[in-house]
């Protein structure tokens, strides 16, 4: 289904994002087929690929994208369905059914009905989300993946073109892991052993021969086997009678160690009995009575030092004197205090107040003094007079200021001019000149500059010395006579050296799965050697032979009596490598013990040691096999060596260098752009020398331009003193025609400029003269104005500007100084009013704490205030000793309450440990707590006694099972002397039976060693087991093994249908798709059919075939992209029509091959109805770059 729109309602870090892919292209109602979305890192594009998944497959439970858990996720899609009508879809995180309809206009969600089933299937195409993911979605890792896949594959063609149709995994390396597991479990052929199968059936028919052999008459071992089990039955009496004797002994052992036990335990018991009717105190009694006693000694000490401490503060607190009526006009005092501390300031600052008043008017007299020697009063000036007289003034000085100024501009045009001009060269010397440097400068903008030409040629000479030294050849005359080699050759000579060496890593593999086998096999042996003693077969044959030769001569030497012992001895030391000191029936103890051991572990592990005896022979075949191998890597060596010498000998032959077919077609590439380079140098050197010629003639022409000129010399360059180059001296002539032109233009101008200068200046002198005309008349009018007000300031008409304005200063000033008198007034008579006030209340509270007081003492301003001060003193002193013995009073009461507290709490604790010891005494049963110690001391003898009893019981029990009781049964009428006697008794009797046991033993091995040596039902029936667990082998690992076999085969038949199917349509359309994307270097694709198994070719423009193997990694992913197209373009046609979702396919790619991957991604989508191809990438240059490479009508951009 075509997409739309896509609506990140809450998804990821978008919130309400909708992206339009229906009229994103640049006609409206046009849908652009290929979008290109371009968004830096942490845009959220990872976010919006996992909500096109999410969108139809469902969002998980705990999805990562779920940035804010209080919203909802939710993602929509407007879809295009199979009949070309929108469908709107919204899907929901949750449970159940999610996916709904909604309206894109709005945006709500249609839940009234289901979404239909058509409309589901259709957005999943019926694919699960792996399948959907790798079939319709392709980044640049999985791109680089399928190019691998497709070297690893060797271009095999059914593998190629199912992996690009699917996106599955390797077919291939599927197909090599079945047939290696397959192998595993059974290997073909009639010498395979190393599978699991062909192990199992090895031993399978070696244990059905020895079963065959193994089946004889059973009569004579009939016999035997009733002879063993009477000798057998013998033996397990006597065991039974040995049981009984060790019963017995055990039982005399256990008694004589109770015994003391049970005595100690008897008088502990006599001990608790006597005690009975002692107190049962409490373990820490002792303790907790010594501490009460010792609390209510501390409580009655206390109680008699607080009575002390009531009796003494109580006196203290009645001998207190307060000073109530300072207490009382507390308030008073200190209002007082802070009236008199405020008053100092004030009475300071009324006497400042009076000194600057003095000096004011002192200033005022002396102003009066000066102004009446006028002859007239002085008064205030009036406000409007005066602002009217400085108007008038400052109109009178900007007069003044421009007549000046005119004066002064009028005397300065008036000097006289000194401008010399030098005269300018003839017109046509400078038009020579001029054409001379236009020439110069078109012959470097009509062909390439000679240091262009020279750089260029010097790096083409340097590009053709590093090839040719790349190459190896001395110069250009030995490029030229070098004769390559025909690619067909060098394809062959490669191909040859690629098998050889697919041969040697064949090997080398079969080499290494054979050690990784050897290793694991060996490793199986280390792990079962180490669960115990490692005993086969051979062991316990080699033990038997062992004790059976022993026996024969023990049967010699001591029945037959034809041998002597000491021979026998020396017999047996030198068969079993022994001392010679050891008799023969010792020996053949041993060598009888060690048989019977050997069997029983044998019969014990049977199926670890025939594991063993396998894995062994495992072992030893692929050491076999590895040899074969090292032999077959050195005949193949060998070859290789003998192609690579044939090899050297051609290239000698040839000239060319020694090198691996590879690296010498690279070499005949790079001998080519020395032939390039070569016929380029040639072609530069010739375009060089005529460009010199036509730089000469420029330089020539500049030289006469400049010689007419020898006023200007000092522009003109010097000659050259040696070999300078055609473009420095163009460069420098130019450089010098230059100035000396700029020269000339600027004189020219400087004259034109003194010519206007003299003009100007004229006209300047003109205005200057009218300015001072209009400035005088200005000075006389406003000298006229100033005359009416000087008779009020009583000044002569002939005063000046400066003289009016002192006047008229001092008449301000001494306004100012009348004003300030007045001020000066008011602020003393405040002061005098404060220190009246201060008085009256000083007066009031001497006359209520009765201290004595001289009236007007406070509101003398002269005197400081001295009296005041005093009697604040004496107040405060008063005050603060009556607040002092009121603290006191009431630190005295708080000390007599604290006392009376701690009296209080004294009693309580000598009254709670008085009824404790009461408590202790009545628990005690005495008469008072002098008592107490000797009751405890009869209680914790009680005690001791308890454990005592306590402590023997768990002995008793620790030495026997038996009960107190049982046991002083068993001991009735026993002393210590006669269970001495028994026990000696019962250990003589046992003693006793070890020699009968002994010989009943020997009865019983040698009857079970008589049929043993005939018991062929033993070894039938072992055969039998083997049989039966070779065959349980067999049958566990032949349906894993089918399995492996049936999937192979299944896949194999399917890769050849598929490709017998897709393969001419999908090479078809992936040419067309690979030839677009490499510019036509790669015309077609095709499959060669001449090997084993068909394997994909690439046709270039020059004719060349090539594999996979060939092509450089970038070309490989553009390969793998075009299968991809290709497969999809087969899909489509099938009707199952998705969005192509590509996610920085384009990362690696350089601009070039960039966009013509964009062209060919256009042609897919242009190629068929609902194809779509959506690209992300982070790169925004590749948005200018597929504007470029994409027609408008196709593309679209949306950036996030």
């Amino acid at each position: 289904m075509k997409l739309l729109q896509l609506h990140l309602v809450a998804f990821g870090p978008f919130t309400g994002r909708v992206l339009d892919f229906e009229r994103s292209g640049p006609d409206a109602g046009c849908a652009p087929l290929l979008h290109l979305v371009c968004g830096p890192n942490e845009a959220g594009k990872s976010s919006m690929l996992r909500a096109l998944c999410d969108l139809r497959f469902g969002i998980p439970h705990n999805s990562a994208d779920n940035y804010r858990p209080e919203v909802t996720m939710q993602v929509g899609a407007v879809l295009l369905d199979g009949d070309g009508r929108p469908v709107a879809l919204m899907r929901r995180k949750g449970r159940g059914q999610t996916l709904s309809y909604f309206d894109p206009a709005t945006g709500a969600v249609d839940t009234s009905r289901s979404p239909a089933p058509q409309h589901e299937a259709a957005l999943t195409a019926a694919l699960t989300r792996p399948d959907f993911e790798a079939m319709f979605g392709l980044d640049h890792a999985r791109l680089r993946w399928g190019g691998e896949q497709l070297l690893k594959g060797e271009g095999e063609v059914g593998a190629a073109l199912f992996e690009a149709s699917a996106g599955a995994k390797s077919i291939p390396a599927i197909l090599s892991a079945l047939d290696t597991r397959a192998r595993e479990f059974f290997m073909p052929g009639s010498r395979a052993r190393r599978g699991r199968l062909n192990e199992a059936l090895s031993r399978l028919a070696e244990q059905r021969q020895l079963y065959k052999d193994a089946l004889v008459r059973p009569k004579e071992w009939s016999d035997l086997n009733r002879r063993h089990e009477e000798a057998a039955a013998a033996l397990r009496r006597l065991d039974e009678a040995v049981l009984e004797a060790d019963r017995r002994l055990q039982l005399y052992t256990e008694l004589r160690a109770v015994a003391p036990q049970l005595d100690e335990h008897d008088r502990a018991v006599d001990e608790l009995q006597q005690l009975a009717d002692a107190p049962l105190l409490p373990p820490s009694a002792a303790e907790d009575r010594a501490r009460a006693q010792a609390q209510l000694d501390a409580a009655l000490a206390g109680m008699a030092d607080a009575r002390r401490d009531i009796e003494r503060l109580g006196a203290e607190v009645l001998s207190v004197d307060i000073d109530t009526v300072a207490l009382a006009a507390a308030g008073a005092i200190e209002r007082l205090a802070v009236a008199v501390q405020s008053a100092e300031p004030r009475r300071q600052q009324r006497v400042d107040a009076v000194s600057a008043r003095r000096g004011l008017a002192a200033e005022a007299a002396a102003l009066t003094a000066t102004f009446d020697a006028g002859g007239a009063p002085m008064a205030a000036p009036d406000p409007t007079q005066v602002a009217v007289v400085e108007d008038t003034l400052r109109t009178l000085e900007r007069a003044q200021q421009q007549h000046d100024a005119a004066a002064a501009q009028l005397e300065a045009l008036a000097a006289p001019e000194h401008d010399p001009l030098d005269p300018l060269p003839p017109d046509t010397a400078r038009a020579a000149l001029q054409a001379a440097l236009d020439g110069s400068r078109s012959l470097e903008q009509s062909g390439p500059a000679l240091d262009t030409l020279q750089a260029d040629t010097s790096t083409c000479e340097r590009q053709l010395r590093q090839l040719l030294h790349r190459l190896q050849l001395a110069d250009v005359e030995g490029l030229r006579q070098v004769r390559p080699l025909l690619p067909a050759e060098l394809e062959v000579a490669d191909m040859a050296a690629r098998e050889a060496q697919v041969e040697l890593r064949r090997i080398d593999t079969e080499d290494a799965t054979l050690r990784a086998d050897l290793q694991r096999v060996q490793g199986g042996l280390d792990r079962l050697a180490a669960q115990g003693e490692l005993v086969t077969r051979l062991r316990v044959d080699e033990a038997r032979a062992r004790r059976d030769s022993a026996w024969a001569l023990v049967r010699r030497a001591h029945v037959d009596r034809g041998l002597s012992p000491e021979a026998a001895a020396a017999e047996f030391a030198r068969l079993h490598a022994g001392p010679g000191d050891v008799s023969v029936v010792a020996g053949f103890e041993s060598a009888l013990r060690l048989a019977d051991h050997l069997s029983d572990l044998f019969s014990a592990d049977t199926e670890r040691a025939t594991q063993i005896q396998l894995d062994s022979q495992r072992v030893r075949d692929m050491q076999a096999a590895r040899v074969a191998l090292a032999e077959q890597r050195r005949q193949a060596a060998q070859a290789a060596d003998a192609a690579a010498a044939a090899w050297r000998a051609r290239l000698a032959a040839a000239g060319l260098p020694d090198t691996s077919p590879a690296a010498l077609r690279e070499w005949q590439a790079e001998l080519g752009d020395a032939l390039r380079l070569a016929d380029e140098l040639d072609t530069l050197r010739e375009q060089q020398r005529a460009q010199q010629a036509r730089w000469a003639a420029a330089i020539d022409l500049l030289q006469r331009a400049l010689d007419p000129l020898p006023g200007l010399g000092g522009h003109a360059p010097a000659p050259p003193t040696g070999e300078v180059p055609l473009a420095a001296r163009l460069h420098t002539l130019q450089a010098a025609a230059a100035r000396v032109k700029a020269d000339l233009d600027q004189r020219a101008l400087r004259i034109e400029g003194v010519k206007g200068q003299r003009v100007e200046r004229e006209r300047q002198r003109q205005l200057a003269a009218q300015r001072l005309a209009a400035a005088q008349g200005a000075v006389t009018q406003a000298q006229h104005a100033l005359v009416p007000h000087l008779g009020w300031l009583q000044l002569t008409p002939a005063a000046s500007a400066s003289v009016v304005r002192a006047r008229l200063r001092q008449l301000l000033r001494w306004r100012e100084l009348q004003q300030a008198l007045a001020a000066a007034d008011a602020v003393i008579d405040g002061h005098d009013s404060a220190l009246q006030l201060l008085e009256l209340q000083a007066s009031e509270v001497a006359a209520l704490l009765g201290e004595a007081w001289v009236r007007g003492a406070a509101s003398a301003p002269e005197q400081g205030g001295t009296a005041a001060r005093l009697l604040v003193d004496r107040l405060q002193a008063r005050l603060e000793g009556a607040r002092h013995a009121a603290e006191r009073r009431r630190a005295l009461e708080r000390g007599l309450a604290a006392a009376q507290a701690a009296l209080a709490q004294h009693e309580q604790q000598a009254a709670a440990q008085q009824a404790l010891l009461a408590q202790w005494v009545a628990a005690a049963g005495v008469d008072s707590a002098a008592q107490l110690p000797d009751a405890e001391a009869r209680s914790q003898r009680r005690r001791d006694a308890a454990r005592m009893a306590e402590e023997a019981q768990r002995k008793l029990r620790q030495a026997s099972s038996r009960s107190v009781e049982e046991l002083r049964r068993l001991l009735q009428g026993h002393d210590a002397a006669a269970l001495e006697q028994q026990l000696r008794a019962a250990a003589d009797a046992r003693q006793a039976l070890d020699e009968p046991v002994r010989q009943a033993r020997q009865a019983e091995e040698a009857a079970r060693r008589a049929l043993a040596e005939i018991d062929t039902s033993d070894r039938a029936a072992q055969a039998r087991e083997q049989m039966e667990q070779a065959m349980a082998t067999v049958r566990s690992g032949l349906a894993p093994w089918a399995r492996l076999r049936l999937a192979h085969a299944l896949l194999d038949e399917s890769l050849r249908r598929f490709r017998e199917r897709a393969q001419g349509p999908m090479l078809s359309a992936a040419s067309g798709y690979f030839a677009r994307m490499t510019g036509g270097r790669y015309a077609r694709l095709s499959s060669d059919d001449s090997g084993e198994r068909p394997v994909l070719l690439a046709h270039r423009d020059d004719g060349a075939r090539i594999t996979v193997a060939q092509m450089s990694e970038g070309t490989r992913d553009q390969l793998y992209l075009a299968l991809r197209l290709a497969a999809l373009e087969l899909h489509q046609a099938s009707g199952q029509g998705m969005p192509l979702v590509l996610d920085d396919v384009l990362m690696t790619s350089d601009d070039v091959r960039a966009g013509r991957m964009l062209q060919a991604l256009a042609a897919y989508a242009r190629g068929g109805a609902g194809r779509q191809v959506l690209i992300f990438t982070h790169h925004p240059h590749l948005l200018d770059l597929a504007c470029s490479s994409v027609d408008d009508g196709l593309l679209a951009t949306h950036e996030l």
